[in-house]
Formats: C-alpha cells, sequence, structure tokens
C-alpha cells in the first residue's frame, strides 16, 4: 500500500512540474563542484547548508586580470583567511586600496553573468578553488600566482601557486607585485 501511494505522489509531482503547477525555486536547486554555477562560473564550495545567506562559492570563468597588484603597500588592513571571509576581506581592501588594477577593485568591478557580487577570495578560499578546479583541471587558470584577499603583513599579502607544479603553495608577496586575480561569488 505505502509504495503505491509513493508512486502516486511521485507522479503527481512530474505532472505539476511538466504542467507548471510546481516549480523549484534556485534556492532549492542542488549544485556539483566542477558544474556550472549560476553566473556561468564554476562551483568549488559547498558547505552544505545557507547558514549566513550562501551556501556555494563559484569562481569566475576566467580570469579579471594577470598583472594586478593588492595595493595599499604600507597600510595594515585586517583580513582573515579562512572560507567565507573573501567579501568581507575586499570589502576591508577597496576601503583603503581601490584604485586602477588593484585585485580587490577588478573583482568588485567584474559582472560576469549578470551578477555584481563578485569578490577576491581569502586565502582559505583560494586553496579551495585550487583543490576542487585546478588541481584535477577542471578548469583552465594561467600558470601563475593569484591573488588572494588576505594580507601578509604590512608590506605583503598572500598568494597561491597555480603553476603546473606548484601543488598549490601558498607565499606572501609584496602588494605593489603583479599577479593574476580570479574573481569568486557566493550564493544559495
Amino acid at each position: 500500500m505505502k509504495k503505491h501511494l509513493i508512486i502516486i505522489h511521485v507522479v503527481s509531482l512530474l505532472f505539476a512540474v511538466l504542467w507548471g503547477g510546481y516549480s523549484i525555486s534556485a534556492a532549492e536547486r542542488v549544485y556539483k563542484i566542477g558544474g556550472k554555477g549560476p553566473a556561468g562560473g564554476w562551483i568549488f564550495y559547498d558547505k552544505g547548508n545557507s547558514n549566513g545567506g550562501w551556501r556555494y562559492l563559484e569562481a569566475a570563468p576566467e580570469d579579471q586580470g594577470l598583472y594586478a597588484v593588492w595595493g595599499c603597500p604600507n597600510k595594515s588592513i585586517p583580513t582573515k583567511e579562512s572560507v567565507g571571509t573573501g567579501r568581507s576581506n575586499t570589502a576591508l581592501v577597496l576601503k583603503w586600496c581601490a584604485g586602477e588594477n588593484v585585485a580587490a577593485t577588478l573583482c568588485a568591478e567584474y559582472r560576469g553573468g549578470g551578477k555584481s557580487d563578485w569578490y577576491l577570495p581569502s586565502l582559505d578560499e583560494l586553496k579551495q578553488m585550487h583543490k576542487k578546479l585546478h588541481k584535477i583541471k577542471a578548469v583552465a587558470f594561467s600558470d601563475s600566482l593569484y591573488w588572494s584577499s588576505t594580507q601578509a603583513g604590512v608590506c605583503c599579502a598572500e598568494t597561491m601557486s597555480f603553476g603546473p607544479n606548484s601543488n598549490g603553495m601558498d607565499v606572501g608577496d609584496t602588494k605593489t607585485t603583479g599577479h593574476a586575480v580570479r574573481a569568486i561569488r557566493a550564493f544559495k
């Protein structure tokens, strides 16, 4: 009897979806690591819940620059490195260092997929991007160092190597050196 009720329920749902009586909202959609995100980028992180207003991280499908600077070479900015802090880090960097060819500015001004909520990833977000997209060759990256939004002292900020033999080493570099930039965004 239970099997018949389940089959009837499933068939009813299928008819409802096919004829418009039921819709799946974007918030209910499940994305997979390595799959396309709603802004045309690549999904590289799923935290498993929507606490804090987001569940997934998506990397832009292309670089926003290859020789961007981090900016503010003599300014200490209290950034963090954990997953989920890239957006707030970017806001802090923009407050003090916004300008032409600054990594955070390039990310904030990016409008890929018609979205305006892109930002420079934190160090741990960049590590996840390297591990989930670059290391398995799911997405093309430049054989370069990429900026994170995480400061590594007054003079320096954290970068990560996406070179072919890098193993994802993170390295602090001077804020005025030119490196690659890849924006990310968080969404439900």
